[in-house]
């Protein structure tokens, strides 16, 4: 299914901060102060009536959010200019400790993202970048092995066959393997890899309100709305993956020798949209963002995309990134719409 052979792609490392406890910047902080709290009080002091306080409490609120949003653009647009320059120098170490730095100011998509799109816009393509904080790194063994492609998600049993997979004993060449409908899954494994993808600290928030509002409920002796909206909020959490490839994430990606595959609904909705990042005219980060967690960017002439990875995926996806084998050809892509 794959195309000619292609010379194996260079992975390029670089090093970044971990990240530590929770920063905000001085000029949000006392905003927030002045905005969010002071302004409630002053009303309470000044003896205002209850729906005074809450309107002093709604504007507070409201302008915090609108001068956090200014700040934050104007931040962003400043790094971005300033990620702009390293990367004209060809500076990917700088580019990166850069980004690490000041993402807690500006979102680390809006800046990873402008990285890499930066680099396929200059046409500096057939680049690979591994962005972690770890100081001694795994080698990255080529995939030389041809292969269908095969869903990005690590409980996927083709994908399990794939990691194994060696010369001697390929992966079964099943093509059908790329439909999750007819893979073996492990629910167990699926919310495991939820909670890595997400955060475990956003679980205990959630847990906290349910818990919250499940006293309500039984309080109340019924069903409130609140236990009804939080058990529907952990339920995406635990069991909706941000490339399952349902209505509430419908994006899903493929591997394929030096490539990798993003399949979304099409407007009819009764296929599917493709698009084929090729290794050899896009650029590739991968970047860690927590301890099992990483995001791939990718980005060519015409698309510039994240999805959120594990440790294991993000490693095989590297493997299969950097094959000397060249990437099925388009047309031979049909059965995946």
């Amino acid at each position: 299914m794959n195309g000619p052979e292609t010379t194996t792609g260079t992975l390029i490392d670089v090093r970044i901060e971990k990240p530590g406890q929770i920063r905000i910047g001085p000029a949000l902080a006392f905003i927030m102060v002045i905005l969010f709290i002071l302004v409630p009080v002053i009303l309470v002091l000044g003896n205002a009536g209850l729906t005074a306080r809450w309107i002093g409490f709604g504007v507070g609120s409201a302008l915090t959010i609108v001068i956090i949003y200014a700040i934050q653009r104007h931040l962003k647009h400043k790094h971005i200019r300033r990620l702009f320059d390293l990367v004209k120098q060809g500076d990917h170490q700088s580019a990166a400790s850069y980004m690490s730095r000041h993402a807690y100011e500006a979102g680390n998509n809006p800046l990873a993202g402008g990285w890499i799109g930066m680099l396929a816009g200059m046409g500096q393509t057939d680049t690979t970048i591994r962005a972690s904080w770890y100081e001694e790194r795994q080698t990255v063994e080529p995939l030389t092995i041809s292969f269908y492609p095969i869903l990005l998600d690590e409980t996927e049993e083709a994908f399990r066959q794939l990691e194994e997979a060696t010369e001697d004993a390929p992966a079964a060449p099943v093509e059908a393997a790329a439909r999750s409908t007819q893979s073996e899954r492990s629910f167990a494994a699926k919310i495991r890899r939820n909670v890595r993808l997400k955060g475990a600290l956003m679980l205990g928030f959630w847990c906290f309100f349910f818990l919250n509002a499940a006293t309500e409920a039984y309080q109340l002796s019924q069903v409130t709305v609140r236990l009804s909206f939080w058990v529907l909020v952990l339920a995406i959490y635990l069991f909706v993956s941000p490339s399952s490839g349902t209505s509430l994430s419908p994006a899903q990606w493929l591997l394929v020798p030096s490539g990798l595959i993003l399949r979304k609904p099409a407007r009819d909705r009764t296929r599917s949209s493709l698009h084929l990042f090729d290794r050899r005219r896009s650029v590739l980060c991968a970047y860690q963002v927590r301890k099992g967690s990483w995001v791939i960017y990718v980005a060519d002439s015409e698309k510039n995309e994240s999805v959120p990875v594990t440790s294991r995926e993000a490693r095989l996806l590297l493997r299969a990134w950097l094959s000397p084998l060249a990437p099925p050809p388009v047309e031979k892509l049909v059965d995946l719409t």
